[in-house]
């Protein structure tokens, strides 16, 4: 019974040993999985790192970007300021012009009347002046009689 007994505690032994083994290689394998993911987690932080660089530099051209958008729309605002200033003073030029013109027109024809005028009295005279001149050879060539 003895022998039986050490026979069956040493096939637990043996199979205590090789699941034991058997355990230490699932060990090994678990610490070398383990390893690879903290290789991989190294690896993954660097690319991390890289990304948050990158991130940051687009954060920055994205803050030019917009700066440089808020300078054109400052640029734009003070160009439409200029061209509605430029629209009324051209408004205000041109009626100052179409005034000046009515005036003009009502100056060229206070003018074309008086002219008018002058040139009727002119003939008036010239016709006047004709008869008087008509009168005055009448009057010599009787006087020479």
């Amino acid at each position: 019974m003895e022998e039986i007994l050490k026979q069956f505690m040493t096939s637990i032994d043996s199979k205590i040993d090789q699941y034991m083994l058997n355990t230490e290689k699932k060990l090994d394998q678990i610490s070398k999985d383990v390893q690879d993911v903290k290789g991989g987690l190294v690896r993954l932080e660097g690319g991390m790192g890289h990304l948050e660089t990158r991130v940051d530099k687009l954060e920055t051209k994205v803050n030019n970007v917009e700066t440089k958008l808020d300078n054109l729309e400052t640029k734009v605002n003070n160009v439409e300021t200029k061209v509605d200033n430029m629209a009324t003073e051209f408004r205000s030029h041109f009626v100052k012009i179409e005034t000046e013109l009515e005036q003009h027109r009502g100056a060229i024809k206070v003018h074309e009347m008086n002219i008018n005028d002058l040139k009727t009295g002119i003939t008036h005279l010239s016709s006047k002046m004709g008869i008087h001149d008509t009168r005055i050879k009448v009057m010599e060539e009787r006087l020479k009689i």
